[in-house]
């Protein structure tokens, strides 16, 4: 939990994303046509992909590889729409971990 929360809040300090401040911004994708700006609570899963491959590629590793400091083992699936908003995602994150008592380890 930990970890999705710290990358969250580095994500949601990247935003509002637009053309000028957002160097990975997808000009002719569908899922950023005819968008000035994309705020936080609009960010989807689509858009969040470009952002990740852009802080990745210079040590060509995965996200999980950036904010792990070694092998872990799943406790969870989850199982989501790509184009829900990612700030949604949180939410119902942090309310199955609350109702289950989930540590930040987890």
């Amino acid at each position: 939990l930990s970890q999705l929360r710290v990358i969250s809040k580095k994500l949601e300090a990247t935003c509002p994303w637009t053309p000028s401040t957002t160097p990975w911004w997808q000009h002719g994708n569908e899922f950023w046509n005819d968008l000035d700006s994309i705020p936080f609570t609009q960010l989807n899963v689509h858009q969040m992909i470009c952002w990740v491959r852009h802080l990745t590629a210079s040590q060509e590793c995965s996200l999980m590889e950036l904010m792990a400091d070694g092998p872990q083992v799943p406790h969870f699936m989850v199982e989501h729409v790509w184009t829900q908003p990612w700030s949604d995602k949180i939410d119902a994150i942090e309310i199955f971990a609350e109702a289950h008592r989930l540590p930040d380890s987890t």
